[in-house]
């Protein structure tokens, strides 16, 4: 059966969805290091030789269990750049306290530590989540809303990493008023 075959056929449609389950089951209970193909197959009641006709590594299933967990659309944008940054931040701290990604996501970013596949899988994820908001600042600085002198990609680590700071290391609450001084601060020091 061709990859093309595979991806319409319900049988591979179910075993990939159990996969994933499980997976995502086994890394929320025992991280990453407790991760591996066969305990993938016995929670899932995949074969193993499916599991590898499908993924890889067991770091690749990690990722894609990760990213099935942070699937939600992203919030729609208005055009006014404080509103949409907003916007995505209190997404972001939704998906961190509130779903799977959020705790799956600790356990994925200390196997990027130790392994250079998770590392490399990490990366390219977190390009493609940080691409809207980029768009958006981006758009922000084209509509004058943001200093043109401003370094777009500094700006989005530091209203994110304040967000994953609070999540990750202070586990302090990530409220409505704490999203309005992270923006109100951001953009005082970025307006134009």
């Amino acid at each position: 059966m061709t990859q093309a075959e595979d991806c319409c056929d319900p049988r591979v449609a179910r075993s990939k969805a159990a996969v994933i389950g499980a997976t995502r089951e086994l890394l929320t209970e025992g991280g990453y290091a407790g991760l591996s193909i066969d305990a993938i197959s016995k929670r899932s009641g995949v074969a193993r030789t499916t599991i590898y006709r499908q993924w890889t590594s067991v770091g690749e299933i990690a990722h894609e269990a990760l990213a099935s967990a942070m699937s939600s659309p992203p919030p729609p944008t208005t055009g006014d750049c404080r509103t949409d940054l907003r916007a995505h931040l209190a997404a972001l701290a939704d998906k961190l306290t509130n779903s799977d990604w959020g705790a799956m996501l600790p356990v994925l970013v200390d196997a990027a530590g130790r392994d250079a596949g998770v590392l490399e899988l990490q990366r390219r994820s977190t390009a493609e989540h940080r691409a809207v908001v980029t768009a958006i600042a981006r758009q922000g600085v084209s509509d004058g809303q943001i200093r043109s002198d401003v370094d777009v990609d500094l700006v989005i680590e530091m209203v994110a990493g304040a967000v994953f700071t609070r999540r990750l290391v202070t586990h302090l609450p990530i409220d409505d008023a704490f999203l309005d001084d992270l923006v109100s601060l951001a953009f005082s020091l970025l307006a134009a």
